[in-house]
């Protein structure tokens, strides 16, 4: 009975809202204020839909689909003639694809499931398929990033490419994730008319991502007092994370509902940048002050020389003897050095100053998502529950 009502309100609540919205519009301009009847049932409308669209039955309806899009790229190679190739994809699939946390596939087919007026079980199996295709751009990533940093751990295993008879093909393997979302999105959304602008919103991902990627390479390369500023760490931040973390799966999501409205695309750009640039920052804090053994993979950023936000803050606080050290010993390999820049951070308060930025930008955030029109209570839950994940 419950499941059902969950179904029903789940359905009902595109009218709802915007009734809810016409009576809180007519409401305030009597009183002055946001009627108090309406946050009431908005909030009740966002704790059933919390409730329906973020459990853990929510990802494993998602992992199927993963099973059924593998046996859709070995089509290709018994179409082609490549049998022998079968095993070699397969096994490139299942080590880099479905291990990580699924975020931005689930974020995908929440947000469509947010937009969308009524959906059928259909469209939201395509947007399981939209979600594998996020998930596919981002292995693609990681494959050639482990490569380009010499990382050798990618969630407490091997990178790819140290993966033993792997090595250099894994260039070719990149290709093969990224060429296998186009292979999908023809297949499943061909001739729809979301098609081309799904493409378009893939390609332009997968561009940005790449000058993000430059971004962070090209910085090591700048002289010491241009190399870590705060906005450049943000460029990056856009650039390599925020765009195909939480833009792109609120975008294709959208699409795929058929939304039309440009000022809620704006407003969702708008959001997801901000995500991403938190999402990144909390990333590099993870590598100096996170457990290994939870993170999947040791530190490297430091010994690596990275534009991170804790270097860019540590060198915006640092007097000129503290500077000095920064500089001689932040990018060198050794062991002692890495030891030496934590020190410094220590003494300048890094992980607190962290946990400071870390709040206001969230609620910088939330008052972002509060802006969001009434009538898409599910989109500012969904939202609203991303945050305080990230705020953990």
């Amino acid at each position: 009975m419950y499941k059902i009502l969950i179904q029903l309100t789940y359905r009902m609540v595109p009218a709802l809202a915007t009734i809810l919205d016409i009576f809180d519009t007519l409401l305030s301009k009597i009183i002055g204020t946001s009627s108090p009847v309406t946050k009431r049932i908005e909030n009740n409308f966002k704790r059933i839909l919390t409730t329906e669209l973020f459990t853990p039955e929510g990802e494993t309806l998602f992992r199927p689909t993963f099973q059924k899009l593998k046996l859709d790229l070995n089509q290709v190679c018994e179409k082609w003639d490549l049998v022998e190739s079968i095993d070699w994809f397969e096994n490139v699939l299942d080590y880099n694809v479905p291990h990580g946390k699924l975020q931005r596939g689930l974020l995908l087919v929440n947000t469509f499931k947010a937009l969308a007026n009524n959906p059928t079980e259909e469209q939201i199996h395509c947007s399981r398929v939209l979600g594998w295709c996020g998930e596919l751009l981002q292995s693609c990533s990681l494959v050639a990033d482990d490569m380009m940093d010499s990382s050798p751990l990618r969630r407490g295993r091997p990178s790819w490419y140290k993966v033993d008879s792997v090595g250099m093909n894994a260039i070719n393997d990149a290709f093969y994730l990224e060429s296998s979302v186009y292979y999908l999105l023809k297949k499943y959304f061909g001739g729809t008319p979301v098609y081309t602008d799904l493409v378009d919103a893939f390609h332009e991902t997968t561009l940005k991502t790449i000058f993000g990627q430059n971004l962070d390479v090209m910085a090591s390369k700048k002289k010491l007092e241009d190399r870590f500023k705060m906005e450049s760490f943000s460029r990056i931040a856009k650039y390599k994370t925020s765009y195909y973390t939480f833009v792109m799966p609120l975008r294709l999501g959208a699409i795929l509902a058929g939304l039309k409205d440009s000022k809620l695309y704006g407003k969702i750009e708008t959001i997801g940048l901000l995500l991403g640039n938190i999402f990144q920052a909390q990333d590099d804090f993870l590598d100096v002050y996170g457990d290994p053994a939870k993170t999947g993979k040791k530190g490297t950023d430091i010994s690596e020389g990275k534009c991170t936000w804790l270097i860019c803050k540590a060198m915006e606080l640092a007097d000129h003897d503290q500077r000095a050290i920064l500089e001689q010993n932040y990018g060198k390999q050794d062991d002692e050095s890495v030891l030496i820049v934590k020190s410094i951070f220590q003494e300048l308060q890094i992980d607190e100053r962290f946990r400071q930025y870390r709040s206001e930008s969230m609620d910088k955030i939330r008052a972002q998502i509060s802006s969001i029109n009434g009538r898409n209570i599910r989109l500012q839950a969904i939202l609203k529950l991303l945050v305080e994940r990230l705020a953990i």
